[in-house]
């Protein structure tokens, strides 16, 4: 059974080339996108870990960004410095 968690934020103009994820506008510009609730990580190109592509696709719509799928799986996580 696919589970669908509908996610949505204002598009206003926003075009990010994920048009393979179902979505629909409302009458004010509001974007609903269906995205599967699996957990398939993803590293976007901003070095961030997205639970799968559909969420780099909500991030790009909601931040009007430009991130893409940099590899399957986790980012590597980057150390961090106490002094």
């Amino acid at each position: 059974e696919l589970q669908v968690l509908w996610l949505w934020w204002e598009a206003e103009g926003v075009s990010t080339g994920a048009d393979s994820f179902p979505n629909v506008v409302g009458e004010d510009g509001t974007v609903l996108v269906a995205c599967p609730r699996n957990i398939r990580p993803v590293c976007g190109t901003d070095g961030t870990t997205y639970s799968n592509e559909c969420g780099i696709c909500f991030h790009n719509h909601k931040h009007n960004d430009t991130v893409e799928k940099a590899h399957d799986g986790e980012c590597e996580r980057k150390p961090i410095v106490v002094r």
